[in-house]
């Protein structure tokens, strides 16, 4: 009985055997014979296994320091859109001050003429500043060689005579400006009766805007590191460059393929996102955010971009 079951027994061990050779085969199981081999190939083990934890961390870091540095752009850029709205709202709310008060002051041009240079000699971002007759035809102006010439069919003065409001037209070359380019505001000068009597214009330059962005870049380095230097970007909804703090005006280029102007041209929730430049291909992370405006100012719908090397934020 004993020999029977001893006999039943020795095919499974048979199998158990060959199994065990499939796992583990032979040149495998001798691998490990040797006792320092075994410690040799720990170590290598650990190695490998730090190394991957390491790259782990790694990444771990690198993605908390995009966060924060995104964080603190995204907020950089709706600072910037912020006070870029307060500034033009100001410049909306001075020409509709200027049209009320020239109205009754339409024939005296030495009155209009002095009101208007003050009013550049106290916001010197004023590039320009006139005030036309009922026929478009420049009464006063913050420049003398001006006086006299026909402005009838420019588009603010159409504009404003055909509209009956005040008009703010996106940023544009001027032959007033020498070709700088500006952003006009026009007010139509309209007595008690109804009656028109002309428009008072003003333009403000673009390179004067690109100034209220330097204060902003100082802030943003104490809170993100020295070394971080931030790049403003004002695009327009075509995707154009309208102030660029690094390569200024004179090399403004279209963004559009851009994934920060696509998202903050989509949506008025101010974000950030990694990406590459179009010049350059460098590595960036942009916050981004959009200028909506105060009150009767609709705004000009700008999309602020605020961005830095990434090289510069993980060191």
């Amino acid at each position: 009985m004993r020999t029977s079951l001893r006999i039943d027994r020795l095919p499974f061990r048979s199998f158990g055997r060959q199994c065990w050779n499939f796992l583990l085969p032979r040149p495998f199981v001798n691998l490990f014979a040797n006792p320092f081999r075994r410690i040799s190939l720990l170590l290598v083990g650990l190695v490998i296994s730090a190394g991957v934890i390491g790259m782990l961390v790694l990444q771990f870091v690198k993605g908390a320091l995009i966060e924060r540095a995104g964080q603190s752009l995204e907020l950089a850029a709706a600072d910037a859109a912020d006070k870029l709205d307060r500034h033009l709202v100001e410049r909306y709310g001075d020409i509709q001050m200027m049209a009320h008060a020239f109205t009754a002051q339409i024939d005296n041009p030495t009155y209009l003429s002095a009101y208007l240079s003050r009013m550049r000699e106290a916001y010197p971002f004023y590039m320009w500043l006139a005030v036309t007759d009922a026929e478009g035809k420049i009464v006063a102006s913050t420049d003398a060689i001006w006086l006299g010439q026909d402005r009838r069919t420019t588009t603010w003065f159409q504009s404003v005579r055909t509209q009956r409001q005040i008009a703010v037209q996106e940023a544009q070359p001027y032959v007033e400006t020498g070709g700088v380019r500006a952003v006009a505001f026009s007010a139509q000068l309209i007595d008690a009766s109804g009656k028109f009597h002309g428009v008072v214009t003003s333009l403000v330059g673009i390179p004067t805007l690109a100034d209220l962005f330097q204060q902003a870049q100082g802030v943003f380095r104490l809170h993100v590191g020295p070394q971080a230097q931030p790049e403003y970007i004002v695009v327009a909804t075509n995707g154009e460059a309208i102030i660029d703090s690094i390569f200024h005006e004179e090399e403004a280029v279209n963004l559009a393929e851009l994934v920060s102007v696509n998202r903050v041209m989509a949506s008025n929730v101010p974000g950030y996102v990694a990406e590459r430049t179009l010049r350059g291909q460098r590595k960036v992370i942009t916050g981004y955010a959009k200028t909506r405006g105060y009150g009767t100012f609709t705004g000009l719908t700008w999309g602020i971009l605020v961005r830095v090397d990434q090289n510069h934020v993980l060191g």
